[in-house]
């Protein structure tokens, strides 16, 4: 079934080149681990705004026209599924020549604001932002990644009986994930902003309903070195140890009163941040050297009395 941009619905090799491709728009320009943070919300902005096209399509089917179906749709929201502000909308961006680092911050942020279970999802990353006074990702590189991200239409999307079935493995604040394999032991406690993200293949969700136990301290307790020596003493596999439901459950836990655990987990929590605060200080610290060495190198910042 073709899109309206006249391309074929996309199947999981076509899916993958199309990422591919707009990893390569913006090779060079960031490192790799980030081609995520810039890619992914505008796939995702691309998708909103492909789908509320669809739905003031269809309204205007009912109303007449789109100027009016627009209109009934901003005054009745329920109407549709969510609303696309002007400012985000595809058909907007796609034809941008200039300015595009300004404008699609401001596409993503408006996006957010209207739709606020996508704060902290789609607005991660600054378009706009400079690295030692320059762009990090230049006009021409944006223009090439919209451009790319604009090829396809018809992305796949999950059945109501499919997304009935991953809501499921929905994660929920205070859910502990394990690695299935790899580094065994290795886990994370769900935050605030996780919760709501779909469990994948490769983690095994632990949601303990058991109300003598502090999830947060079962997560302190499994990173002790005995447990974790007790993990990889008790994995499955010869060849590359995992870990099973099985495994999971057999996992000794020894615990004091709850408010002794909440204590604990208080003193232990503080300790976190404090190492987080420091880490950050840290990358400021490797940032601002890396930005004098460009300028001491290049000539930019002179200086007198060295020898």
């Amino acid at each position: 079934m073709a899109g309206k941009n006249g391309n074929d619905t996309l199947d999981i090799s076509a899916l993958e080149n199309w990422l591919w491709d707009a990893a390569c728009s913006i090779r060079g320009a960031v490192d790799a681990p980030k081609f995520k943070d810039y890619i992914l919300p505008l796939i995702f902005i691309k998708r909103m705004s492909d789908v509320f096209d669809d739905e003031i399509d269809r309204l205007a089917l009912d109303f007449g026209d789109r100027e009016t179906a627009l209109e009934m749709a901003d005054a009745d929201r329920k109407l549709i599924r969510f609303w696309v502000p002007e400012a985000s909308r595809w058909q907007g961006i796609r034809p941008l020549t200039v300015k595009i680092g300004e404008k699609l911050p401001d596409a993503v942020r408006a996006l957010a604001k209207e739709n606020p279970d996508l704060s902290g999802v789609i607005d991660i990353v600054d378009f706009n932002a400079t690295i030692s006074g320059e762009r990090a990702i230049g006009e021409t590189k944006l223009s090439s990644l919209v451009e790319t991200v604009s090829k396809h239409q018809n992305i796949p999307q999950n059945s109501i009986a499919t997304a009935e079935r991953l809501s499921r493995h929905e994660l929920r604040e205070d859910d502990i994930l394990f690695a299935r394999r790899g580094v065994i032991g290795r886990h994370g406690l769900v935050g605030k902003k996780e919760a709501g993200w779909i469990c994948g293949t490769g983690c095994f969700l632990v949601r303990l309903n058991y109300k003598n136990i502090n999830n947060k301290f079962l997560s302190f307790h499994i990173a002790t070195p005995s447990v974790v020596a007790w993990l990889n003493a008790n994995a499955a596999g010869a060849i590359m140890p995992n870990l099973n439901s099985q495994v999971i459950a057999g996992i000794p836990v020894y615990y004091p009163p709850v408010p002794d655990q909440e204590q604990i987990v208080s003193l232990l929590t503080g300790l976190d941040n404090k190492i987080d605060a420091a880490e950050a200080k840290n990358d400021i610290l490797q940032d601002f050297f890396k930005t004098m060495l460009h300028e001491l190198m290049t000539g930019s910042i002179r200086t007198t009395g060295i020898n």
